[in-house]
């Protein structure tokens, strides 16, 4: 036993216990209370006469965020900037190194310090210092492959020459494949010149440096680039000005006018939709609700055919006279007549020229000229 001068009123003793109560051992005790304890096992206590584990320590007040006194461990190191308190972990073995370790790493020295939690490993069999693979700063930001993360999370790599693309997360469900998320390293420099998401071991979306978003498509040449089918209930086609004519033989949709719909193929317009709802086919002036001008060297303009068997074919011309609805019919008529253009209609049909009529077929047939 031993009492220090500067602990009057501690009593320290080292005992041999061999009661068997709590296994053959050493112990250290103040005032009878077992403080660190080694049994016949070489296992050490420090809190407890019943280690489970080589080193056991127990602190009934112990909690993850308490005083340093309510925690069952302090690592004090360096008080220089990057370097701190830190453990390693190692298999049995006599090394220089351990391949495993983590620690803390000092950013500040003001007043009480402020650090990173770092942990390292390395990826070599050789007795080798660890490299930092992962650090969670004072602010809460967790870098993994950069000690310097910008955002709450930050995985980097710098890695591989131009072109080169590197998987920085993957999400599976037990297996080799899954959904995945990767960068591709720019021609000259370190930067991301595409992000990729992937599912399955394919690629399947990726936004470029330039803001083209590829569907399908490792290498989008517009604003949006589809390999595939499109399918939805609303396409928004929005004010650009002028047509554009991403290539020679693209068919495009644009807005050339507030409310204006219009449709290029091989680099021209062909069709357009204006804001009123009068459509014009091969003009962008359609002055009626349907305007057609040619737009191939033909005589003919507008082709109507039916190609089922002994079935009429021709178009029907409704209008409101005085509240009646009447129509009046012109077609082919191959049910009562082989091949005959007919027409009909509930009163009758006019013919005017200059604005004056020049001839009249009653609903009884009869005809004036």
């Amino acid at each position: 036993q031993f009492a220090p001068s500067n602990f009057p009123d501690r009593t320290w003793s080292l005992n041999y216990d061999d009661s068997g109560s709590s296994g053959n051992g050493f112990n250290i005790s103040s005032q009878s209370t077992k403080i660190l304890y080694l049994n016949g096992t070489g296992k050490v206590g420090i809190g407890t006469t019943s280690p489970v584990a080589q080193l056991d320590v127990e602190n009934s007040s112990a909690r993850p965020f308490g005083t340093a006194a309510q925690l069952n461990a302090v690592f004090k190191g360096s008080v220089s900037i990057g370097e701190g308190g830190a453990i390693g972990f190692d298999y049995f073995g006599n090394h220089t190194n351990a391949p495993t370790s983590m620690g803390y790493a000092i950013e500040s020295q003001a007043g009480s310090t402020k650090g990173s939690l770092v942990f390292g490993t390395r990826d070599v069999t050789t007795d080798t210092a660890p490299s930092e693979r992962m650090r969670i700063t004072s602010g809460g930001a967790v870098g993994i492959g950069t000690s310097s993360p910008a955002a709450t999370l930050d995985v980097a790599t710098s890695s591989g020459s131009a072109g080169q693309i590197n998987t920085h997360i993957m999400l599976s469900r037990g297996t080799s494949t899954g959904a995945f998320l990767q960068t591709e390293r720019a021609a000259a420099s370190n930067n991301v010149s595409a992000l990729i998401l992937g599912v399955n071991s394919a690629e399947r979306m990726r936004i470029t440096d330039a803001g083209f978003v590829g569907i399908n498509n490792n290498a989008p040449g517009l604003p949006l680039d589809v390999t595939g089918q499109i399918r939805g209930t609303t396409l928004l086609v929005l004010n650009s000005g002028s047509p554009t004519t991403p290539g020679n033989t693209t068919p495009t949709f644009f807005s050339p006018d507030s409310g204006v719909l219009g449709l290029v193929t091989n680099g021209s317009e062909r069709f357009r939709i204006s804001s009123n709802g009068s459509m014009g086919l091969g003009t962008t002036l359609s002055t009626y609700s349907l305007d057609v001008q040619n737009v191939v060297t033909s005589d003919v303009m507008l082709r109507i055919k039916n190609t089922v068997a002994n079935e009429d074919t021709g178009i029907i011309i409704e209008g409101n006279s005085s509240g009646t609805q009447r129509d009046y019919r012109i077609g082919l008529n191959t049910t009562a007549n082989t091949s005959d253009l007919t027409f009909s209609g509930p009163t009758g049909f006019q013919w005017y020229v200059g604005g004056t009529q020049r001839m009249l077929i009653n609903s009884s047939g009869q005809v004036a000229i």
